[in-house]
């Protein structure tokens, strides 16, 4: 039977909805506007030829949600966010500027809504409709711009969210200006046991060993037309096998391969509609305190192109040059493993 909180959970699902951002600046003493609305403190850090990843977020969304503050400002504007899908969000409004959409309804329902019209990245926009979406655990990751001032008083960041949100601070940079970017991912947080993350070590031929196999065979092997051969998988007897759980349904997956006073990590597979929630990291710390336990000195693995900002914001670096596996490129990346006895 599932529980009221896992039916709440099933709306975050990264399948059932795009990939929710926020890009929003504060000043130091966490105002993003006078009281006023005003705005004219921005101009601080304005003039230095620098547009802060702003183009690179109109890049790479698709939609925005804001409410009716912000559009009120945006309004003033003939065409504030050119090529983007804009969402209203507000109930006392009755209509907004034409290539606008206004709604006024359940959050949940709207982000999935536009996630089957083809929407996979939305920045939300405006202090009240980011408190509503964090309240309701549908924000991935948040770029937050520190302005150099100290406005003393004006609207908050953020209003009342009712809950505690950890956070995981992906990097950080600081500008000529005096501005500093934090670039921040939302952690998932599941509240009952039937959807808490457990990983263990499984043993090689056993039939949670054959369902790993299927799943690394799906993600990492047939995308490229390939496929585990019966030589690989015998190698694979004095290996350490890993899997991650989450309830009852397998999740993730890795290989541990002992080599000397160091581990090699290979085959991480996490199933699709479990990535970006956190889960990969959750192995790799798993797999870093087993090498930590055994006595290893470092843990290394053999990164694709598209995994190394992964790796590297878990602290692993890039060793050597480029080489070719499988067909395709790899890159060494290992990561000293501090503890170990």
């Amino acid at each position: 039977m599932q529980t009221r909180k896992t039916r709440e959970n099933s709306a975050h699902n990264p399948l059932s909805r795009p990939k929710i951002s926020i890009y929003i600046a504060a000043s130091i003493d966490g105002f993003i506007a006078r009281q006023d609305g005003g705005l004219d403190w921005l101009d601080r850090v304005g003039g230095f030829d620098e547009d802060y990843g702003f183009q690179n977020l109109m890049n790479s969304i698709d939609a925005l949600i804001i409410g009716r503050k912000t559009y009120e400002v945006a309004s003033t504007v003939p065409d504030p966010y050119p090529g983007k899908r804009v969402i209203v969000l507000s109930n006392s409004l009755h209509s907004v500027k034409e290539g606008m959409e206004l709604y006024c309804g359940d959050l949940a329902v709207l982000v999935t809504k536009l996630h089957k019209e083809g929407i996979q990245h939305i920045w939300v926009d405006g202090g009240t409709t980011i408190s509503q979406f964090l309240s309701s655990q549908m924000i991935d990751a948040m770029t937050l711009s520190i302005i150099p001032v100290i406005l003393g008083s004006g609207i908050p960041l953020f209003n009342v969210i009712g809950k505690e949100i950890p956070c995981r601070l992906a990097s950080s940079q600081s500008y000529p200006s005096g501005l500093v970017q934090l670039r921040y991912e939302i952690i998932t947080q599941f509240d009952d046991s039937i959807d808490k993350i457990y990983f263990k070590i499984i043993e090689y031929g056993s039939p949670l060993y054959k369902k790993s196999v299927a799943l690394r065979e799906e993600l990492l092997r047939k995308p490229f037309g390939l496929f585990f051969t019966p030589e690989e998988l015998e190698q694979e007897k004095e290996h350490v096998h890993i899997a991650g759980f989450l309830g009852e349904e397998l999740c993730a997956t890795a290989v541990l391969v002992p080599e000397n006073n160091e581990l090699k990590m290979q085959r991480v597979a996490v199933k699709g509609h479990f990535q970006n929630m956190g889960i990969g990291t959750s192995l790799l710390l798993f797999s870093e305190q087993y090498a930590r336990d055994h006595g290893y000195k470092a843990i290394y693995c053999h990164a694709r192109d598209t995994a190394i900002p992964f790796y590297k914001k878990n602290r692993y670096a890039l060793e050597g040059v480029p080489f070719d596996e499988n067909g395709i490129a790899h890159h060494k990346m290992k990561k000293s493993i501090e503890g170990s006895v």
